[in-house]
C-alpha cells in the first residue's frame, strides 16, 4: 500500500508540483561532532494538519523557531509542533543527564501524539524531564521508552 501511495504521489506531483510554503530551523548553540549531529529523525501530521517533528539536540541554548530553552543533559530530545501554515504551536525538551534520542513520532485519529525514544541512564541520574511540565524517576537501566 505504501508503494502504491508513493507512486500516486509521483504521478500527481508531475502534474502539479507544489511550491515552497515554509521552512523552520532548530538546534542548539553547542558544537557537535561525529554521528551525533542534530537532525529531525521523524515527522508526523495529525488529522487537523498540524505537523510534529522529533529529533535530538545538544544541550546548550536549544532554539526552535526563535524560542530558546536549556537542555537537561549531553543530548536531549526535541518534540515540536507546527500548524499547517508553519506557526510554532508548542515544543518540549525531553531527557535527563545522559544522551537521549528521539526515534519516531506518530499520531492517531483521537489527537494522540506518541514518541518512541531512548532515555539513557548509563551516565547516572534517574530523573527524566518532559520540559518543565513533568518529571519522573527511572530506577532501572531500561532505556527504550514510549511516551504519549
Amino acid at each position: 500500500m505504501d508503494l502504491l501511495f508513493f507512486l500516486l504521489l509521483l504521478l500527481v506531483g508531475r502534474a502539479s508540483a507544489q511550491s515552497f510554503q515554509w521552512g523552520k530551523r532548530a538546534g542548539s548553540a553547542q558544537t557537535t561532532s561525529g554521528s551525533e549531529w542534530e537532525h529531525v529523525n521523524s515527522m508526523a501530521v495529525d488529522v487537523h494538519g498540524n505537523v510534529y517533528a522529533v529529533g535530538h539536540v545538544a544541550q546548550a541554548s536549544i532554539n526552535v523557531d526563535g524560542d530558546v530553552k536549556s537542555g537537561n543533559g549531553a543530548f536531549d530530545i526535541v518534540l515540536a509542533s507546527f500548524d499547517c501554515r508553519g506557526s510554532l504551536r508548542w515544543w518540549k525538551v525531553i531527557g535527563g543527564p545522559s544522551k537521549d534520542y528521539g526515534f519516531e513520532v506518530c499520531t492517531d485519529k483521537l489527537d494522540g501524539v506518541y514518541l518512541s525514544c531512548l532515555l539513557d541512564r548509563s551516565q547516572g541520574g534517574n530523573t527524566i524531564h518532559i520540559d518543565s511540565d513533568t518529571t519522573f524517576s527511572v530506577k532501572t537501566n531500561k532505556y527504550l521508552s514510549l511516551i504519549k
